[in-house]
């Protein structure tokens, strides 16, 4: 199964859920794809998601899996629409500009990096401005409006806003056209983000605390079960 979305477009939320909710592997990959060839219409958005890139048929197939969600940032080039015409997917899409500024909120916050020629302190306004100048609003604008355009049977569309309003009446048409099975019970959507930095900063510390503090390990790991670091793999 294939989630497909503009970047800040509550997708981690809505993947984590659905793999929650019906147990299956929910995942997103992207250092597998750095190697591949970016969209030769963007200036700017392939350097913020690895996975904004020209796919194959190959790993196209692989998106079928119906006992795995992906979720990626596949932008509507002809190739990749042609490409992924059969496949069954939900798009989820959010207005370019409302990105920007999750963007900006994402670098303030520490989530993400300060992209480059940016620094802390600018208006919304300055921070739309950069980005209709480097190219990144134009990008959004390709990838909204590209997607928008595949109005196919195999294909559903989801606005940010749409699920902003009525997140689980959200998630269960996704069900109906994945063809899983209703849920019918209340359950609390996911509220989650992903964030290669904050990945990075909570490995690297683990791994120091492991060195520093063997015996401590045992208390890092009892407060990632309770929720207050992420579960990622160890590295050694």
């Amino acid at each position: 199964m294939l989630l497909i979305a503009i970047p800040k477009s509550a997708s981690t939320s809505i993947m984590s859920t659905i793999g929650e909710l019906h147990t299956i592997e929910a995942i997103q990959q992207t250092a597998d794809y750095k190697h591949f060839p970016k969209p030769n219409e963007l200036k700017y958005l392939h350097n913020l998601h690895s996975d904004i890139r020209e796919f194959n048929k190959e790993i196209c197939q692989k998106w079928v899996d119906d006992k795995v969600l992906y979720k990626q940032h596949i932008f509507p080039s002809r190739n990749n629409v042609e490409l992924l015409r059969n496949t069954r997917k939900v798009v989820l899409l959010r207005d370019p500009h409302e990105v920007i500024l999750a963007y900006q909120r994402g670098v303030e916050s520490g989530i993400h990096k300060m992209f480059k020629g940016f620094k802390y302190g600018l208006t919304s306004d300055n921070w739309l401005d950069k980005c209709k100048k480097n190219g990144l609003f134009d990008d959004l604008l390709l990838f909204y409006n590209g997607w928008k355009e595949v109005n196919d049977e195999n294909t559903l569309i989801v606005e940010f806003e749409e699920f902003k309003k009525s997140p689980a009446k959200i998630i269960r048409s996704i069900e109906v056209f994945f063809d899983l099975e209703l849920t019918k019970r209340e359950f609390e959507v996911h509220r989650k983000r992903y964030s290669k930095r904050k990945q990075s900063i909570y490995r690297k510390f683990r791994i120091w605390i492991k060195k520093k503090y063997t015996n401590t390990i045992y208390s890092i790991n009892l407060l990632t079960d309770l929720g207050w670091f992420p579960k990622i793999k160890d590295e050694n």
